[in-house]
């Protein structure tokens, strides 16, 4: 009688830990479905500010480059151009990258049964290598984004002082 009620126990508590694990992942899954909106949310909402900027300053550079000397035309104009050239070399870049990410998932969803685990944590393992080297690349590409955008820009707030100044 007491091993029967010690496999009832033992029972009982693998089908508690079960249930438990269950409720824990459904919550992990709710998570990511939640980080993941929010994230592409933000994401688009970064990307539409972004081009709101490069369109903004080309609209008051060319509204006011006539007041501007030459060298602040060119100078500006050609690092907002090479700030906003990177920008999209880089979103075409990660643009590719996720691409070839869900390839790679789409393959392990055709995979049979007995190897959709191998598979999965072969995918899970290179997504993680990918997206070390996709957290260089953005560096990079930060950096030759911000800094010639921010100086041409500097270069538009120049002209405008200067020319107020002296008018």
């Amino acid at each position: 009688m007491a091993d029967l009620q010690r496999a009832l126990a033992e029972a009982a508590a693998k089908e508690h830990a079960r249930k438990q694990k269950e409720l824990y992942d459904k919550r992990v899954e709710t998570l990511i479905k939640i980080q993941s909106a929010l994230f592409d949310k933000a994401q688009s909402y970064t990307r539409v500010v972004i081009g709101l900027g490069y369109g903004g300053f080309f609209v008051v550079w060319a509204g006011t480059r006539s007041y501007m000397l030459a060298v602040e035309v060119v100078w500006s104009a050609l690092l907002i151009t090479f700030s906003l050239f990177f920008y999209i070399v880089y979103e075409i870049y990660q643009m590719i990258f996720h691409t070839t990410i869900l390839k790679g998932l789409a393959k392990i969803t055709e995979a049979p049964l007995e190897e959709f685990e191998r598979r999965a944590e072969e995918h899970e393992h290179l997504v993680e290598r990918k997206n070390r080297h996709l957290m260089k690349v953005w560096f990079v590409a930060l950096v030759l984004t911000v800094i010639p955008g921010l100086v041409g820009a500097l270069i538009l707030i120049n002209g405008f002082v200067r020319f107020l100044l002296t008018h």
